[in-house]
């Protein structure tokens, strides 16, 4: 079997490679990892542009020589605007002919970085920068913002496992999502 992750960001290749394991229909799947093209904005600010960039990604990357694709896309999503913004990922595997969708955790977005985000315009590694939180040129690929903010004991890669998971159910369950 092969799969292959529609990422060069090791956090989210590793985090497929970590998840198979633990699944008995992908044990031993072969993993590649190829460039993404989402064809969407450098940010997603918005549920649909999150869940189009990792279909985007998924269907993008998928060959006939692949069993499964893997896309990954995270954003930021306001979900009330007393609240304020949280970002949240989601995970698309296509197998040629449909999509399974997961999606992560979902984390408030420090004030300061939500208004630079408003403000500037700029994608969330550049907020972050900007706001003093890291130096990191892509924190994505790192331990994340939410892997700063909780102290490391949840990183990126955690939060895109949990995506992965998510969106294995219907792989595992296919008479129930067909």
């Amino acid at each position: 079997m092969k799969i292959v992750v529609a990422s060069e960001n090791p956090s989210k290749i590793e985090a497929v490679r970590d998840i198979l394991k633990d699944y008995e229909i992908l044990m031993g799947a072969e993993i590649f990892s190829v460039k993404p093209q989402s064809d969407m904005v450098e940010q997603p600010v918005s549920w649909r542009q999150i869940i189009q960039g990792a279909i985007n990604r998924a269907r993008n990357a998928f060959r006939e020589e692949y069993n499964y694709s893997f896309g990954m896309e995270s954003g930021v999503v306001q979900l009330v605007p007393e609240i304020g913004r949280f970002d949240f990922g989601a995970c698309s595997i296509y197998d040629g002919k449909k999509e399974y969708l997961g999606f992560s955790c979902g984390f408030e977005i420090p004030r300061l970085v939500q208004k630079i985000l408003e403000d500037k315009w700029v994608d969330l590694s550049e907020a972050c920068k900007i706001a003093g939180i890291t130096t990191e040129q892509k924190v994505g690929a790192g331990e994340g913002l939410i892997g700063i903010l909780t102290g490391r004991r949840v990183t990126r890669k955690d939060q895109i496992k949990q995506a992965v998971q998510m969106a294995l159910i219907g792989l595992e369950n296919p008479g129930m999502y067909s």
